[in-house]
């Protein structure tokens, strides 16, 4: 009788220790699955930051912007008037395009330089009577659409 006890009580210490050694297993990982998600996250993020920048390059490339920033702009302030019941607007709401251009003026000084330092040719102006700041502010989106009230 006393053998069956001590038999009992071995095989429960083995099935702690083993249920311990599974969750210590199941814990590393799901730490390891983590550590490579943010892994490969950081690298997509990081590839497509390198291709925005070679297209921003390209000629073309901060019209593209300009106008990828202005609809993003405009959708997220219509996507806060639909969620929210307060809403926080910028004191110069009327003039999206400054907003806007004040944006581009950031990308493009950080554009006009690659790491090193060198230089990026210019694109050739099409009307040199043109100033800069109107070469970076877009036209003004039209307004959205009113939403109905709640």
């Amino acid at each position: 009788e006393r053998q069956a006890k001590i038999n009992v009580s071995e095989g429960e210490k083995q099935e702690v220790i083993n249920l311990s050694q599974a969750e210590k297993q199941k814990q590393i990982n799901e730490a390891e699955g983590k550590a490579r998600e943010i892994t490969l996250v950081a690298q997509a993020t990081a590839d497509g930051i390198k291709s925005i920048a070679q297209a921003v390059k390209q000629p073309g490339g901060i019209d593209a912007v300009n106008l990828r920033v202005a609809e993003q702009y405009i959708r997220e302030f219509g996507e806060l008037a639909r969620t929210t019941n307060t809403l926080i607007l910028p004191s110069n709401l009327g003039d999206i395009g400054s907003s806007v251009a004040a944006i581009m003026k950031t990308i493009e000084s950080a554009t006009k330089t690659t790491p090193d330092k060198t230089p990026q040719p210019q694109q050739p102006e099409d009307n040199p009577q043109e100033t800069e700041e109107q070469k970076t502010v877009p036209p003004v989106p039209p307004a959205p659409p009113e939403l109905p009230p709640r």
